[in-house]
Formats: C-alpha cells, structure tokens, sequence
C-alpha cells in the first residue's frame, strides 16, 4: 500500500507526469496531420511549411527518445543531429511503403502516415523513460531554462552570448525550413486538371492513338474523354462538346465559325480520374474543321466558350492529313 508521503514523493509524481518534450511533440504532429486532412478537402496551401518539421524533426526526436531514455545516453546537439538524421532516414522509408498503395507519394498522405509512426514512437519512448529512474531519465529542463534565462539574459557578460545563440538557432531553423519544404513540395502537390482523349483498340485497351480523322456531317463518331482531378478538393467540370470551322495562317488558328455540340457536367473528387464515352455529330463541312472539348470549373462558363476562356481543352481536327489529337 502506498502512503500519502510516497504519494507525493518526487519519485511517485514523475512516474504519473508525461515527458513535456514528447507530449509537444505528440500535440504538434496531431495538429498538423488535423491541417493535412483539412487541406485536402480546402485545397489551402498553408500544410507545406508545417510539414517541414513534422516530417523532418518528429519522427526522428521520439525514435532517438525511445532508443536513448537516459540523460546520460546523448547531449543536446547529439539528440538535435541525429533527429534530424533519422527523420532523413524514415520518411524516405515510408514514402516507399506508400508508393505501393493507391495514394501514392503525395504530402498529405506521407503526413498522416509520419504522424501515426511518430505518436507510436512516442508512446514508446514514454514507456522506456518510466523503465528509467527518476534521477537518470532524460528530461528538458523549461523551468530551469525559464528562470536561468530570465536571470542570465540581462547579464552584461552573457547578452552577446545569448544574441548569438538565438541568432545561430533561427538560421539553423531558416536552413533546415527551407530545404525541407524544397524537399517535400514537389510538382505533383500543384493544383490542376487535365482533359484528354483515348480510344479503343482491338484487343479493348484504352489508347492514345487511331482517333477519327474524317468528318462527314450527319455521321456518329465516338470518343473516349478522360478528366483528371489534382486540384487538392472536389470539383464540379462542365465540357462543352463544339465543332469550329478554322482558318489556319502563318501558324495562327483563326475560327470562322462555332457550333455547340453538346455539354455534360460531372465531379471529381480530389485523385479521381473519369473516363467518359462521348459521342458527338458533327453538322459542317469542309477539310479544316476541328471538334474542342472545353473543360470548366466550378460552372463557370461564358455565354460564349472558347479556346480562350477554356480551363483546359483538347481538340480533334477533321483534316484527314492530321491524325492526332492535340
């Protein structure tokens, strides 16, 4: 039975207290995977510079806790170093294992998954500080800091000293930042769409190739249109489905007349690909006429679609010398 002296004992009170360093740890990785999942349904761009720190400095800090429970087993700038080591080392590791999933390696699933292997970690590292005494566990002393700092920062001889060492870690802090969010923002997080056209082949195979190059008015022609979602939150596309007779000059592309074909509406959520049979028929006549497919976003379309206002756009041209798809 333990007393109510025990009870209150140092060494009863820091086998109940959780480890200040891991609980912030743990609370910022919770933070910012709850920013990762609201990105990807906002689209902000805000997760990019709070990942840095959570991909290159968590997962690394709570391993190196649970390997060295001990605040003799590293110093400081040791624990700091390798940190930041380690995490260079699991978060490829994990950007492997997601590479073989559906998600691929994006930022915001590469996120989720180092906050699960860090808030693992660091309930790992709780339980192996508790295995160590009291007087031998690694801990970081804030209110020592605090006070000390309050006391030595006005100290004439350590001023400079202190003004250095902020200084030296904010460009610590500006290096680090800046080549981890080089590091983890890749092209693939930009936000886009894409439209394209594809076609059957023998043997069934959707394939970019053997697309109907004569048009004759009053006859049926078929398609197969793919749009793509990588703009980071669901998305309403509206295509406009148009034949235009053009006048090719110099190089320029001068339309002489436009008719709309058809139009249809569809949504994407964020990654999702749709592949639609369009079939359209066109009305004119004539070698230089090409059929477009104007994608919108979010309905915004013009009275008048063109080219121009398109989002994106792919188009078919009629000349029988021309076989491809732009």
């Amino acid at each position: 039975m333990i007393d109510d002296e025990s009870r209150g004992s140092p060494r009863a009170r820091g086998r109940r207290s959780l480890p200040v360093d891991l609980v912030a740890v743990a609370t910022a990785t919770v933070l910012v995977a709850v920013v990762a999942l609201a990105s990807q349904y906002s689209g902000a761009a805000i997760l990019g510079p709070l990942a840095v720190p959570s991909l290159l400095f968590a997962p690394g800090y709570v391993a190196v806790s649970a390997l060295f429970p001990e605040r003799d087993g590293l110093g400081g700038l040791e624990r700091l170093a390798l940190s930041v080591g380690l995490s260079l080392a699991i978060v490829p590791v994990l950007g492997l294992g997601l590479a073989a999933t559906p998600w691929g390696v994006r930022l915001v699933p590469l996120v989720l998954v180092a906050a699960a292997v860090t808030l693992l970690a660091a309930a790992v590292a709780t339980v192996r500080r508790r295995t160590v005494p009291e007087d031998e566990r690694f801990r970081i002393p804030v209110r020592k800091w605090i006070g000390s700092g309050r006391r030595d920062a006005f100290r004439s001889g350590t001023r400079g000293e202190t003004a250095l060492t902020l200084l030296l870690v904010v460009s610590a802090l500006l290096v680090v930042g800046t080549v981890g969010y080089a590091a983890v923002t890749s092209p693939e997080d930009e936000s886009y769409s894409a439209i394209y056209l594809l076609t059957e082949d023998e043997d069934g195979e959707l394939v970019a190739d053997e697309y109907p190059a004569e048009f004759e008015p009053g006859e049926e022609r078929e398609v197969i249109v793919g749009i793509d979602n990588h703009e980071h939150r669901p998305t309403e596309y509206t295509v406009v489905v148009a034949e235009q007779a053009v006048d090719v000059s110099d190089g320029e592309v001068t339309v002489d007349e436009q008719r709309e074909l058809e139009r249809f509406d569809t949504r994407l959520e964020h990654g999702e690909t749709r592949i639609l049979s369009n079939e359209f028929e066109p009305t004119m006549s004539g070698s230089d006429v090409r059929i477009v497919w104007l994608l919108y976003l979010d309905g915004d379309v013009p009275d008048d679609p063109s080219v121009e206002s398109a989002d994106y756009y792919v188009s078919l041209w009629g000349d029988a010398s021309d076989e491809a798809a732009d």
